[in-house]
């Protein structure tokens, strides 16, 4: 068993199985990096990490779905949808708002990490 800083807290162990279920979902939607090589619009997290700190997960959620309904390109309409089983996975966790938040607010940074790890996507 791990000692010290370096010892993994069950909070820990719960982030990582978060980011390791958003990193599927983005490859299970064949979610790909945009011209600028991003995942997602930084202003999309922005605004939805906001929504999130203030309006908590279900006023967040439902702005996620009207995004879908709007519609738009096939493209989009994928990155939404994919956004949204996101918004889910972490709606689902048991981690506070302000660890959900810094992870979308920082989603595109993170897949670029587990994409540099070797993950294959």
């Amino acid at each position: 068993m791990m000692k010290g800083p370096k010892m993994l807290t069950e909070r820990d162990t719960q982030i990582n199985g978060l980011i390791g279920n958003i990193v599927k979902t983005v490859r299970d939607k064949r979610i790909e990096k945009d011209k600028r090589g991003q995942w997602f619009a930084n202003s999309q997290l922005d605004n939805l990490r906001q929504l999130l700190e203030r309006g908590g997960y279900r006023t967040a959620r439902v702005f996620q779905v009207g995004k879908i309904e709007r519609g738009g390109d096939r493209w989009e309409i994928t990155r939404n949808e994919g956004l949204l089983q996101i918004l889910d996975l972490i709606g689902n966790s048991s981690l506070d708002v302000t660890i959900c938040s810094y992870i979308i607010g920082k989603l595109n940074p993170i897949l670029e990490g587990w994409e540099n790890k070797g993950e294959k996507r």
